[in-house]
């Protein structure tokens, strides 16, 4: 099945690829907006998720987190992000939660000697206040992402601005990282 959108064919919209017309090779290009655009396809099934790390056990750090701040109550999945890093952006995105499937995703970046437990634990932290707020919506239908609500929360942890000032400092060693393991995983 193929659909128009904005002068591209979209080949395969499971994986969310566009074939860029006119062009000899097919580039390849993702965009988040195909999911507006195609009607009727679902999101991809998560295989099982890695909890344990080379450095850090996600599932350890999950309990006693969701046990100290949300009394047991956070029922999202957790695990290393199982994609491949993307290489030349001069951003990283450290963690993301999932409404649609429940669950936390956490780039394995962070799944280092050089970072400390307590930058993982602001990673988890913030993304399960994000699924404690999934249902915050703003005036229309989007989501609000950081309210003062969740500000409000997230400063309720201790290591909050201490976590916040390690990874500002220290984002661009994480951006090196990332490039390198994604350099390593082509080969």
């Amino acid at each position: 099945r193929r659909v128009l959108f904005r002068s591209l064919w979209i080949k395969n919209p499971r994986k969310h690829k566009i074939l860029c017309e006119g062009t000899r090779s097919g580039l390849f290009i993702r965009q988040a907006l195909i999911h507006e655009q195609i009607a009727g396809t679902k999101p991809r099934k998560l295989r099982q998720l890695r909890r344990l790390g080379r450095c850090f056990n996600l599932a350890a750090i999950f309990d006693n987190l969701n046990t100290l701040h949300f009394d047991g109550l956070c029922d999202a999945k957790v695990g290393w992000s199982p994609k491949p890093v993307s290489r030349g952006r001069r951003s990283i995105r450290l963690g993301s939660y999932h409404v649609e499937g429940n669950y936390i995703l956490i780039n394995p970046v962070l799944d280092w000697e050089r970072v400390p437990l307590m930058v993982v634990e602001g990673v988890l932290l913030h993304e399960m206040v994000h699924w404690k707020l999934r249902d915050t919506l703003s005036g229309g239908k989007r989501r609000k992402l950081h309210t003062g609500q969740f500000q409000e929360l997230m400063e309720r942890w201790p290591d909050y601005e201490e976590c916040e000032y390690w990874v500002k400092n220290n984002a661009s060693m994480l951006i090196r990282r990332r490039n390198f393991l994604s350099k390593n995983k082509r080969r």
